[in-house]
């Protein structure tokens, strides 16, 4: 089991608990395909600037970027940053949440505004670890609501995720999966669930279910 505390993260196997980073900044922590490496957030703080409404404005940032390390320690290696550079003075960021790794190792799906914050929501986004570029699968949304809590099914050829939505002031989240094969998805609860995992067989996702009563 990995598990992030105080932004850092730890490991928890035959009743021992072993700190695997001490950064500060680290969340969101997730297996690779094998198990012998761990992929999560690491944020860190910059300075930036973008315009808004025609005036360029300074922000203080926590940049996020996608981090992978062995699960026996060591130094972790950056991924994908989310520093958005454009030429000139300007510097922005993308928000990055919940990147899981394809059980064969070769795409990360998070939910992203990336690779460019002003025309995207944070949607559901597949990293390609072999090219590097961030793929949009174009999945509907409810605007700026956009998608959460991605999760691959063992076999690779599902990917669950959460639709965010709203009934007037009243949260409506609806589980939806999501097939590469065909590039189509599909609801599979009514609203109210939330961080769908799959069971290790691949025929249950286990989720978080809130009511009116909690």
């Amino acid at each position: 089991l990995v598990d992030a505390k105080a932004g850092n993260l730890w490991l928890q196997a035959a009743g021992k608990a072993t700190q695997l980073t001490d950064d500060g900044n680290d969340s969101m922590p997730s297996f690779s395909e094998d198990g012998s490496a761990v992929y999560f957030v690491r944020t860190r703080k910059m300075e930036g600037a973008w315009p808004i409404d025609g005036q360029t404005r300074k922000y203080k940032m926590d940049v996020p970027s996608i981090m992978r390390i062995s699960t026996s320690g060591g130094k972790a290696t950056r991924v994908l940053d989310g520093l958005v550079d454009p030429a000139g003075k300007l510097k922005w960021m993308g928000f990055i949440q919940g990147p899981v790794v394809s059980p064969d190792g070769a795409t990360i799906a998070m939910t992203s505004d990336l690779p460019d914050p002003s025309k995207s929501d944070v949607t559901l986004k597949l990293y390609n670890l072999k090219s590097k570029k961030v793929g949009n699968p174009g999945l509907d949304q409810t605007a700026p609501l956009g998608h959460q809590d991605p999760a691959w099914r063992p076999d690779g050829k599902r990917l669950a995720y959460v639709r965010a939505d709203r009934d007037g002031a009243k949260g409506t989240p609806r589980i939806y999966v999501y097939t590469p094969e065909t590039k189509k998805a599909r609801p599979v609860t009514g609203p109210g669930y939330l961080h769908p995992a799959y069971s290790p067989d691949g025929k249950y996702l286990a989720a978080t279910r809130t009511s009116a009563f909690g």
